[in-house]
């Protein structure tokens, strides 16, 4: 077994502009599998992060919250990263 920090993704193609991601958190951030919705566009600057061809999140995806963004990265939501980390996140900057 390996362990890692980094969550998995599936992707399923909703329609020819919607890509749906299911993040699953590793089992150190309790393993939710929780989903987002990007556009194509988004997608296309996703896979370019996601392969380590861009830079850092926020600039790759600015369009997206401080929470969507911390999904992709850990596959944490709101609860969990306040239960994890012990502080609410200061959003919507």
């Amino acid at each position: 077994m390996t362990f890692t920090l980094r969550p998995t993704y599936r992707y399923e193609e909703i329609d020819l502009d919607i890509v749906r991601i299911h993040v699953t958190a590793p089992p150190v951030f309790g393993g939710k599998t929780h989903t987002i919705d990007l556009d194509t566009d988004q997608y296309e600057r996703f896979c370019m992060w996601r392969d380590q061809k861009g830079l850092l999140i926020q600039n790759m995806l600015p369009d997206l919250t401080i929470s969507q963004r911390e999904l992709i990265m850990t596959g944490m939501d709101d609860e969990t990263y306040e239960e994890i980390i012990g502080s609410k996140r200061d959003d919507e900057r």
